[in-house]
């Protein structure tokens, strides 16, 4: 049962890290898979996986408190952020952008 849990975690985060759960699939070796496969239950009878190996390099202590204080120098205090229900005047299309926008709005009442 747990090599079917490690299969399909690493197939669910492949979009995510694909690198690591490719690691993962190929000491469980499994070479052809398929997101639809996941609930499919196959049996493992003769199934032999490849000796483990490191997938990641330790996270260094230093790197942890770096990223500590990164992430809580842009934390949100989200008890300041005020949500307005407003209306929209006039969209423009920002140049050489395909998606951006500038929005007018009227926020009173």
């Amino acid at each position: 049962m747990i090599f079917y849990l490690a299969r399909n975690l690493a197939i669910s985060l492949m979009s995510i890290m694909p690198e690591t759960c490719l690691n993962y699939l190929s000491m469980l070796k499994i070479e052809n898979w398929n997101w639809h496969d996941i609930e499919k239950f196959k049996g493992i009878e003769g199934h032999v996986i490849s000796k483990p190996v490191k997938v990641h390099e330790p996270i260094k202590t230093s790197c942890v408190e770096k990223l500590k204080r990164t992430l809580i120098k842009g934390w949100i205090d989200f008890g300041r952020i005020q949500i307005k229900v407003v209306k929209i005047i006039k969209i423009k299309k920002v140049k050489l952008s395909r998606r951006l926008r500038i929005i007018g709005v009227d926020s009173k009442k």
